[in-house]
């Protein structure tokens, strides 16, 4: 399961230094500190994370840029930059999960342990880190949208169904439009906030066809099916037009 975010420290980037992102962080029970601006050394485990993502995984990939302007002189990095960006994600997460939790780390505390080591060290000693509500999750971190719910449950990003008995018996008490989030990398589930309940609705996903993926996947696939040759429309179209003067005269 989700862990919870026990401590965030951000620099003074929009990224994280806004209210959503804060606001999100404080309803996960975080504690958040912003670090000084043009002050490294209040964040130094961050600057040395980019510094080792760097020099293990990036400096060997096509179409790096170098550290710097002139870092590699007559390299063509627009030429061989052939990685797309779900490409270099899927590189980068594979590196944090496979192998940068089991080389050596010689930051402050490390001592030259393995990541996975002190995570199993912390674990006995300290206790696990307790695990987000799922539903406050989705409350804190998900994607929203505002619906109409019908007898068939509600239906958001363009296409995708959730329901549940007990939905159906609070929309039951409960009319009007409400809120529906969604874990993006977790669709089998939803939550609803139904104005006047006491708590959110866990719903379920109705297409089963969408299980296990993940949110962007889903309306890439939709928008990739709805998409079609113009040719196509202009003939639909025109049955559709034709029938319709046939109908009227």
């Amino acid at each position: 399961a989700a862990v919870g975010l026990m401590h965030v420290k951000n620099d003074n980037g929009p990224g994280l230094r806004n209210t959503r992102t804060i606001g999100a962080m404080m309803q996960l029970g975080s504690i958040n500190t912003i670090g000084r601006t043009f002050e490294a050394t209040d964040k130094t485990y961050v600057e040395r994370l980019f510094g080792t993502l760097q020099g293990q995984v990036l400096r060997g990939l096509p179409g790096y840029t170098g550290s710097g302007p002139g870092d590699l002189p007559g390299y063509d990095a627009l030429a061989n930059g052939v990685i797309t960006k779900e490409q270099l994600y899927s590189i980068v997460t594979r590196y944090f999960i496979d192998e940068y939790p089991s080389n050596r780390h010689y930051g402050a505390d490390m001592f030259g342990r393995r990541p996975r080591e002190v995570y199993e060290f912390i674990n006995r000693t300290r206790g696990q880190i307790a695990p987000i509500d799922p539903n406050q999750r989705r409350l804190s971190l998900g994607w929203e949208e505002n619906v109409t719910p019908t007898d068939e449950g509600v239906r958001v990003f363009g296409g995708i169904w959730f329901n549940s008995d007990e939905f159906q018996v609070s929309r039951d008490r409960h009319k009007g439009k409400l809120q529906v989030f969604v874990d993006p990398e977790n669709l089998n589930f939803a939550t609803a906030v139904i104005p006047g309940a006491k708590s959110g609705v866990e719903l379920e996903l109705q297409t089963t066809a969408f299980a296990d993926m993940t949110l962007p996947g889903v309306l890439n696939l939709m928008a990739e099916m709805r998409r079609e040759d113009p040719a196509a429309t202009e003939f639909h179209h025109d049955q559709v037009m034709r029938s319709r003067k046939n109908r009227y005269d």
